[in-house]
Order: C-alpha cells, then sequence, then structure tokens
C-alpha cells in the first residue's frame, strides 16, 4: 500500500514553498503553486505516485491573500472570474473585491468618512475592498498606522490601529477646542469698550466690536462734561 509523503514529494513538478496564511487540516501552511496549471500538473503527479494518497480528489483554487494557487479537499467554484474555495470566507471575500485598477478610483476622503462613522470591515464592505485597503487609505489620509502585516497578531493590531484613531481624533478635537477658545477670546477682546490714543495728545479713538469713534481732545473734554450732567441728572420718570 502506498503512503501519503509528508515532505515536499520527488518529481518532476515540485511547489514553491508553504503559505503562511492558508494553513491545512496538519496545521501548516498549504503548498504553493505559481499557477493553476502548476498546481494540476502536480495533483496528477502525485495521484500518479500515490494512488490511495486522495490527491485525485483536490482541487485548484486560488490564495485569497497572495498571488498564487493551492489544491483543496473542498469543492471550488468561479467567482468574478476567481477560483474559490467552498466555505472560505477570506477566498469568497477576495473574489468579491475590486480589481486594482477600480480601487485606485475610490476617493479616499470616502474611505476615510465611511471609517468614522462604521468602522473598518464596514467600510471595507460597503467600498468593495479589503481591510488592508482601508487602513492604507486611513495611513495617507494621517490617520493611524496603516494595514496590518501578520495575520496571527491582526486582532491585536485591530485594537491598537483603534485606539492610535481614536487618540488621534482626540488631539484633533483638542486642537479644535483651543482654536474656539482663542476665537472666543479675541471676540470678547472685540466687544470691550477700548480708549485709547490715535494721535497722542490729539485725537483719541473709542473702540468697541468694528465700529470706532475719534475724536480731539477739545471734543473728548466736552463728551465727558455733557456726560457727568447727563449721568447724574435725574431720570424724568423717576422724579
Amino acid at each position: 500500500m502506498s503512503t501519503v509523503p509528508t515532505g515536499q514529494p520527488v518529481g518532476v513538478i515540485r511547489y514553491m514553498g508553504r503559505c503562511t496564511h492558508e494553513i491545512n487540516g496538519g496545521g501548516e501552511g498549504k503548498a504553493i503553486f505559481q499557477s493553476p496549471d502548476h498546481a494540476a500538473a502536480w495533483k496528477s503527479q502525485q495521484a500518479a505516485a500515490f494512488p490511495e494518497g486522495g490527491y485525485e480528489r483536490q482541487n485548484v483554487y486560488r490564495c485569497p491573500y497572495f498571488d498564487h494557487y493551492h489544491l483543496t479537499n473542498r469543492q471550488v467554484v468561479m467567482v468574478n472570474g476567481m477560483l474559490v474555495e467552498e466555505g472560505n470566507k477570506a477566498s469568497l471575500d477576495a473574489a468579491s473585491r475590486k480589481p486594482a485598477s477600480a480601487i485606485k478610483d475610490i476617493d479616499t476622503a470616502e474611505v476615510v468618512r465611511l471609517y468614522e462613522s462604521v468602522g473598518a470591515a464596514q467600510t471595507a464592505k460597503r467600498l468593495g475592498i479589503s481591510t488592508n485597503c482601508v487602513y492604507y487609505r486611513l495611513k495617507k489620509a494621517g490617520i493611524g498606522k496603516g494595514p496590518r502585516q501578520q495575520k496571527d497578531v491582526a486582532p491585536v493590531r485591530k485594537v491598537l490601529f483603534d485606539l492610535d484613531a481614536i487618540n488621534d481624533r482626540r488631539a484633533q478635537l483638542r486642537a479644535e477646542i483651543q482654536k474656539l477658545e482663542e476665537d472666543a477670546k479675541r471676540v470678547e477682546e472685540m466687544q470691550r469698550l477700548k480708549v485709547e490714543w490715535a494721535v497722542e495728545g490729539v485725537s483719541v479713538t473709542i473702540r468697541k466690536h468694528t465700529d470706532s469713534l475719534t475724536l480731539v481732545v477739545e471734543d473728548c473734554r466736552s463728551l465727558v462734561s455733557q456726560l457727568e450732567e447727563l449721568l447724574t441728572t435725574p431720570d424724568v420718570d423717576a422724579a
């Protein structure tokens, strides 16, 4: 009885290594093939060498993470021109994304707007792009640290990314509040009555908000005298 090989099988067609993201039932990365034809040829080669190894039941599909191919015991379907492994959410999501040419046309401002409203996952879903693409656009906009690099630390990186985004937003809000406070002080200063020399010893300017009145010194003295008289005269209604 033939046995299933455990390492790199001998033969004319050989796979290119192991994938770091697509994992087989044995817990190791799936074999990498540069094209569907290479994967199919390797499968035929192994099926001939190991008739009872189950290779004839395997199907070729495209890796949802990189530009290469794998074999699977599951059924494979064609979605948007891409070979997709049934039951593999990442594979289906990859086939549902927009092509690179369409992704380039997506407005970064729209990505930021959606992200701040519904988060990265929903933004990716609504725009038909990957979450890594969302993070890349956010990085271009100066928000967060950009795409996550490794699948096995993705949950931790996502939390860190969200915290960084929150801290960035807090800093923006603090800057906006500081600017509003400065504007408020400026308006308060403009609304205060101020008296100052227009030309020292010659004329005086009285200011409030955007209004101003300039008087020569003699008129100022006359104004003070009239104001004193007006303010010290009992009100007619109060008499």
